[in-house]
């Protein structure tokens, strides 16, 4: 007898579970809701493809011989041309963002502004 309860209280519980998810869905703002769900869900595939492609890219590069060596910049001087390579610039903008963080501003928002080229304007 009590397991006839116990699978009736079951099937009831079921019931009227399923009856609040649909007179919920049926409700617009669920509705705009599901949309949204779905919506994020599209986005999370989306940004592991791309997150895919730009290894595949990464990859090709390497494979045709592109490194961390290659040049970045070729800063005009008065006796010639100074280099600088993706190594230097990535120590320089890890530098940066050590000293930033050492300044107390870890998980801050924060600007950089200045001019639009490597070197200093005269």
């Amino acid at each position: 007898m009590k397991k006839r309860i116990s699978a009736f209280i079951a099937a009831v519980t079921v019931f009227v579970l399923s009856f609040s998810f649909f007179a919920f869905a049926a409700r617009p703002e669920a509705r705009q809701a599901l949309r949204l769900v779905d919506k994020a869900k599209l986005i999370e595939k989306a940004d592991e493809e791309a997150k895919q492609i730009r290894k595949k890219v990464a990859i090709n590069l390497l494979e045709e011989g592109w490194t961390v060596e290659k040049i970045a910049y070729k800063i005009r001087q008065e006796n010639g041309y100074k280099e600088i390579t993706h190594s230097e610039v990535r120590k320089m903008v890890d530098g940066l963002g050590t000293k930033l963080i050492d300044m107390g501003l870890k998980d801050k928002r924060i600007a950089v502004i200045g001019e639009n080229r490597y070197e200093k304007r005269k």
